[in-house]
C-alpha cells in the first residue's frame, strides 16, 4: 500500500493517495453539515484556493455555501438524495458526477444519509474532473487525456476516484 500524504502540491508532481479517515471533520461554511478538506491549494487569489477537494457528511436537507468563481464537481458516494440546482433537480447517483458552478444556488434534500466528494477548481485557472474505478485495478491511474494529470487517488469501499487537473492555457 502506498503511503498517504495530505500535504498540499501542484498537480503533476505525481499522484497523491488520500485517506480520509486520517482527515478530522469540520463545519461547513453555514453550518449545516460537517466536512473533511482532503486537499486544497493555497490559491492564486487570496482566500479562495485554485483547487479544494473535500469529502461532505450529507445527514439532513440543507443548501451548499457559495464558492464563486469555482466550478465545482459533486461526487455521490452512499446514501439517497437529490441536488436542486437553480430550478433544476437532479437524482444524486452513487459515482456519477454532478457538475455546477459555485455561485449556483444549490440544496440537497436528503432522504438517506450519505456522503459526497465534492472537487472545486477555479474557472480560468484550472479544469478538473474525477474519474471512478474499481479499487482491484492497483495504484496505477487510468489512462488520461494528454493535458490532464492524474494528481490524486482516493479510495472508498471498493472503488478509487481519480482526481484530475489541468491548467488552462492563457488566452
Amino acid at each position: 500500500m502506498e503511503p498517504t500524504d495530505t500535504t498540499p502540491r501542484e498537480p503533476g508532481s505525481g499522484p497523491l493517495v488520500i485517506d480520509p479517515g486520517a482527515v478530522p471533520a469540520t463545519p461547513w461554511r453555514n453550518g449545516a453539515g460537517v466536512t473533511r478538506e482532503l486537499w486544497v491549494s493555497a490559491g492564486s487569489a487570496p482566500d479562495t484556493p485554485d483547487w479544494r477537494l473535500s469529502l461532505a457528511e450529507l445527514t439532513a436537507d440543507a443548501p451548499f455555501s457559495p464558492f464563486p468563481g469555482l466550478d465545482r464537481i459533486f461526487l455521490p458516494l452512499a446514501g439517497d438524495m437529490s441536488l436542486t440546482i437553480g430550478d433544476r433537480v437532479v437524482e444524486a447517483v452513487a459515482y456519477q458526477p454532478i457538475r455546477f458552478g459555485g455561485e449556483d444556488a444549490v440544496s440537497a434534500e436528503v432522504r438517506a444519509p450519505g456522503r459526497a466528494l465534492n472537487l472545486m477548481v477555479r474557472r480560468g485557472v484550472l479544469l478538473g474532473d474525477l474519474r471512478v474505478r474499481p479499487s482491484d485495478g492497483g495504484s496505477q491511474p487510468s489512462s488520461a487525456p494528454a493535458s490532464a494529470r492524474v494528481a490524486a487517488l482516493v479510495r472508498f469501499d471498493g472503488f478509487t476516484v481519480e482526481v484530475l487537473l489541468t491548467r488552462e492555457a492563457a488566452a
